[in-house]
């Protein structure tokens, strides 16, 4: 949810001023290609050949290594479970010209996508689909319609509110309104939470974020807000001590979401089964290890760099 209210965000804040003229728009997607696409690339290439080969090697339980499933991942469409983000990214990045303009030129249009992505979230709700036996069993065409029609308008309403909080930034108003927001929301989620008992419906964000419904989303942005809560009241500590730290996570938060997969096997073949290992613990095991790897990759590209610019000014 955070990644994606701050890709609107930052996508908004470098975009905002760019025409909408058929080159503008085909550059902007080159440029989202580049930073998205690329990426989950490179990363499935060492992935499947560096780990994947090792794991198979060692008798680890997975098996299937097959075409079929390494085309469906780099396609997005199934695969390692991380294209999900990617697809989702993808996506919105295709939205994102039209979500701008309806934005910018037509905001009382976005009333009436808040109450289509409500209708379908509760019809879908209705109708869910069976995940853990949608391989054998499927869906009905009324369930895959709603499914990808709640998930097209949830996300792009999350991708809008990265847009808000970007207008609200370059206005200055944010630190002002911001606790104001953070209590509405967490109003709304506690309405929400208590509905949702009272109609006996899953309070598992988990659950709820296939496709993300509406109990998921306003959980997600008042997380988002108390985070921003909390680094605005200690934002002097943070300017002068993690100040650096902050900025590697948010300039590569895309990779450390990405390489983190990459800790995820390691872990469950060393421990036996990942399963085992708490939640937090674990997350907090592949964020660390996740940095200290993007930490390398950036050391080694700066190295890289170097040696470049060493070469050349010998050449000349």
């Amino acid at each position: 949810m955070t990644i994606v209210l701050c890709s609107g965000f930052s996508v908004y804040l470098s975009e905002r001023k760019r025409k909408t003229t058929l080159s503008d728009t085909i550059e902007f997607y080159r440029k989202r290609f580049v930073r998205i696409v690329i990426p989950w690339w490179s990363f499935l290439v060492v992935y499947f050949v560096l780990f994947r080969i090792i794991l198979l090697a060692t008798g680890a339980a997975f098996t299937d290594f097959s075409a079929k499933y390494i085309l469906s991942s780099f396609l997005t469409i199934g695969g390692v479970p991380a294209g999900w983000l990617v697809l989702l990214m993808t996506v919105m990045t295709l939205a994102f010209p039209v979500l701008k303009s309806v934005y910018e030129k037509n905001r009382r249009l976005i009333s009436g996508i808040i109450l289509t992505y409500a209708a379908f979230s509760v019809f879908y709700m209705q109708n869910p689909i069976d995940f853990p036996s949608f391989p054998q069993t499927g869906a009905s065409a009324l369930q895959l319609a709603l499914f990808s029609l709640t998930f097209l308008f949830g996300w792009s309403l999350v991708y809008m509110i990265g847009f808000f909080i970007e207008d609200m930034y370059n206005e200055h108003t944010l630190r002002k309104r911001e606790i104001k927001i953070t209590l509405n929301f967490l109003l709304l989620y506690a309405t929400l939470h208590a509905t949702h008992r009272l109609f006996g419906l899953d309070t598992s964000l988990n659950i709820n974020k296939w496709p993300p419904t509406p109990y998921y989303i306003v959980a997600g942005i008042a997380l988002t807000f108390i985070i921003l809560n909390v680094f605005f009241a200690y934002r002097h500590f943070i300017h002068l001590h993690l100040r650096k730290m902050l900025s590697f996570i948010s300039s590569n938060s895309y990779w450390i979401f990405l390489w983190s997969f990459l800790i995820l096997e390691p872990v469950a073949h060393l421990f036996g089964s990942a399963t085992h290992i708490n939640v937090y613990v674990r997350l907090m095991f592949e964020f660390a290890l996740s940095c200290l790897l993007i930490c390398a990759l950036v050391a080694l590209q700066k190295k890289l760099i170097k040696i470049k610019i060493h070469k050349e000014k010998h050449h000349f």
